[in-house]
């Protein structure tokens, strides 16, 4: 159903958007594959963390990083493994993040930390209220993008019985 409103278009471009949708593929693949192989799990899923906080910003990659340390605590089979998520993953996530901005910051020339400025200026943006020309863009195309799982969102509500 999402072929046919443009999410396959989408993803044949080069684009950040693109890259995000493969990294939180590859995350979710790496917490999956954590139940039955930690440590291999944790890095793939570290991994991605990383990839994320390069081709899409801060945000994203935190966003992830919240799901690497709350599930461990909210899911039983996730407890099992929580010390090589939390031993492994994050260092893997967070050195991963780490590598490209120092490179900038120490061996990059001006027009390369210019460029690493605006991106960070465009992080810390990320982080402010949105706008009323995003939440009427927002407010515009959501019903568009959602209404294919309305059917089935409906489809799995149960019917209120009386007790």
């Amino acid at each position: 159903m999402l072929a046919t409103f443009g999410l396959v278009t989408r993803l044949h471009e080069t684009t950040a958007m693109a890259a995000q949708v493969i990294w939180m593929a590859l995350f979710l693949y790496g917490m999956a594959t954590a139940l039955e192989r930690p440590q291999r799990g944790a890095v793939i899923a570290g991994l991605a963390v990383a990839a994320t906080f390069a081709s899409h910003g801060i945000t994203s990659a935190l966003a992830l990083v919240l799901a690497l340390v709350t599930l461990p605590w909210l899911s039983q089979p996730y407890q099992l493994v929580r010390g090589p998520l939390l031993q492994i993953g994050l260092p893997v996530a967070l050195a991963g993040s780490l590598v490209w901005p120092l490179l900038v910051l120490v061996a990059g020339n001006e027009a390369t930390r210019a460029g690493f400025g605006a991106w960070m200026d465009w992080n810390l943006a990320s982080f402010s209220v949105p706008d009323a020309q995003s939440l009427g863009y927002a407010v515009r195309y959501m019903p568009w993008f959602f209404w294919p799982a309305w059917p089935l969102a409906g489809g799995t509500v149960p019917m209120a019985r009386p007790l």
